[in-house]
């Protein structure tokens, strides 16, 4: 969409539009840490299931998790298990089928 249309539908003047441009464009995307109230909520939960089931990984820790009722998705219950240190190590490995 061309700047003067934008600015007319959303009823900035052009010529401050053309100022924030440049700044706008040589500023790096904000990221940051965003605040995750799902994993924070279920962080108890899911730290309890997995101290009582230190052999089980994040799967069925999940599934625990979704069996009492909380709304939690797989990945969020490995990365809280990664950062509180609860996840085994791997002891196998997939078999290689070629010499790549």
């Amino acid at each position: 969409m061309p700047t003067s249309r934008f600015c007319r539908l959303t009823g900035i003047p052009e010529r401050t539009c053309r100022r924030w441009q440049p700044r706008a464009r040589s500023e790096p995307p904000v990221r940051g840490p965003w605040p995750s109230p799902v994993a924070e909520a279920v962080e108890p939960f899911v730290i309890k299931h997995a101290e009582a089931h230190p052999a089980w990984g994040h799967r069925k820790i999940w599934a625990l998790c979704r069996f009492d009722g909380h709304q939690v998705s797989a990945s969020t219950v490995e990365r809280i298990m990664r950062r509180g240190g609860l996840l085994a190590a791997v002891l196998w490995e997939i078999p290689k089928t070629s010499d790549r």
